[in-house]
């Protein structure tokens, strides 16, 4: 893993807990592309971009994500037991490990367009007290709320009660329209995430997560990532996350089984 040296920068939060079952290949979380999984990609571009750390949220295939983010003293995995109840519970078990008073960057792992300059953008554009998501244009030219979003430290327990089943965060983000600032990041990345089998050529872009990125890779069109072999490396800690707890133990997106 590649990182920048720990700082004041947020905590990054990746929700890596799906089983992938849309797309049929098993947790989206160990796709490869350009011989690197997908979380292993997120976890480098978050640490580039200026988080001071990670927490993984994993459920479906948790053991392997595990042993694929093991070495790095930057990043934790947490097991959410809950996973199956959908995005709502990882998001709680991941700021529930993180703990109160920390700003957190939060993305699911389907993201393979999200690259270190993305994540140094939105850093930089945060204030106090907001909550600031990255933006994209649609084909229309319309700008949509999309991810990393950086969560205030003073809204992360509010985010924690109101998440549930598959929703995450979106009520309170719909609640709070007036403090949530959107970063146009279309330059970089247009949003788009893994959901299903024509998705797949977006794993091309997995070999750009550390470095800056440019108009003419920043789109996923065409065809790569070619699924082979790579080796991993990240994880100092396990946490298992139960029923209403976060325990420390061992073992060892929205998390639903998408």
């Amino acid at each position: 893993m590649t990182g920048s040296a720990v700082g004041r920068g947020p905590v990054g939060l990746v929700l890596a807990a799906g089983a992938g079952r849309r797309l049929g290949l098993g947790p989206k979380a160990l796709l490869r592309g350009n011989g690197r999984t997908l979380v292993e990609c997120l976890v480098d571009a978050l640490l580039s971009g200026g988080c001071r750390n990670v927490t993984v949220v994993t459920g479906a295939g948790a053991e392997e994500v595990a042993t694929i983010l093991r070495g790095s003293d930057q990043v934790r995995v947490a097991r959410n037991r809950r996973w199956a109840e959908g995005m709502g519970s990882s998001l709680q078990c991941g700021l529930q490990t993180i703990g109160p008073g920390t700003d957190v960057l939060v993305t699911p792992v389907d993201r393979p367009g999200i690259c270190a300059e993305e994540v140094e953008r939105l850093i930089a554009a945060h204030r106090p007290g907001a909550i600031t998501a990255a933006a994209h244009r649609d084909e229309q030219g319309q700008l949509r709320r999309g991810h990393p979003v950086v969560f205030d430290a003073i809204w992360t327990a509010e985010v924690v009660a109101v998440a549930h089943d598959d929703v995450g965060a979106r009520q309170l983000l719909t609640a709070h329209r007036d403090i949530v600032e959107l970063v146009d990041c279309s330059d970089l990345d247009d949003g788009e995430d893994i959901d299903v089998p024509a998705d797949l050529h977006r794993l091309k872009l997995l070999d750009r997560s550390t470095r800056h990125c440019s108009d003419d890779d920043n789109r996923g069109d065409g065809r790569g990532g070619d699924g082979s072999d790579g080796n991993g490396r990240t994880v100092f800690d396990t946490i298992n996350h139960g029923a209403g707890h976060v325990s420390r133990g061992s073992g060892a997106r929205p998390a639903s089984g998408r």
